[in-house]
């Protein structure tokens, strides 16, 4: 953000260590101790997510929370800049927003807006195909995008379809069935399946899904 070099030096601009606490979600969340007091909601969104997609082909180990960054903008602005989920390690990384109504123009609601679309982000990585582009969010054929609606109707039934708002969600929009297509149908479809169908499917089935190798028509 700001560099005053009286202040800031590589000698001692480190990050301080921590024990993270973490939930006893079916693949844990792991946030600093100091947003200790925000586990709660954060597990609330995600554990049926979560426990959707724990033991299957490429899930996430943990997901983590990593800081946010800031920057200096026009004038005396500070500027939040979320980098999105990355893998690491097995972990996912997560950039979660302070939920104090008013910090940074951030409220409750915009809070809990975050967290809806890290749960689709956390889905789109697991179902979605690999990007070509390193730091580019998965790609996903119409089976892919059908599950992956599926799947986000767990936490977000609002994002679940390429229109309102999951046009804001830039690139992650892009891997959403638009509403009314085949894509969508086989999406509703496979939403009514009980949640342990859906797992038992995705445990034979994902390698090929990701493969790109899954039609429409094979979805049950």
């Amino acid at each position: 953000m700001i560099v005053i070099p009286a202040l800031h030096d590589a000698a001692n601009d480190q990050p301080i260590r921590y024990t993270p606490v973490c939930s006893h979600t079916a693949i844990p969340v792991c946030v600093n101790p100091a947003y200790t007091a925000y586990l709660p909601a954060v597990t609330a969104v995600l554990r049926p997510v979560l426990t959707e997609l724990a033991g299957l082909p490429g899930a996430p180990r943990q997901v983590t929370q990593a800081a946010q960054a800031y920057a200096q903008g026009p004038g005396n602005s500070i500027n939040l800049i979320f980098h999105g989920l990355a893998a690491r390690d097995g972990s996912v990384v997560f950039s979660l927003p302070d939920p104090l109504p008013g910090d940074q123009g951030q409220t409750s609601a915009g809070f809990d807006s975050r967290l809806k679309t890290t749960g689709l982000q956390i889905v789109a990585g697991v179902i979605g195909s690999q990007s070509r582009a390193a730091g580019s969010p998965a790609v996903a054929g119409p089976a892919q995008q059908a599950v992956i609606s599926a799947l986000t109707r767990l936490t977000a039934p609002q994002l679940a379809f390429r229109n309102g708002s999951a046009e804001q969600l830039g690139p992650y929009g892009r891997l959403l069935p638009a509403p009314g297509s085949p894509a969508a149908a086989a999406a509703t479809r496979f939403a009514a399946l009980p949640a342990a169908a859906q797992h038992a499917w995705l445990v034979q089935h994902l390698p090929a899904l990701r493969a790109g190798r899954i039609s429409l028509a094979q979805l049950p």
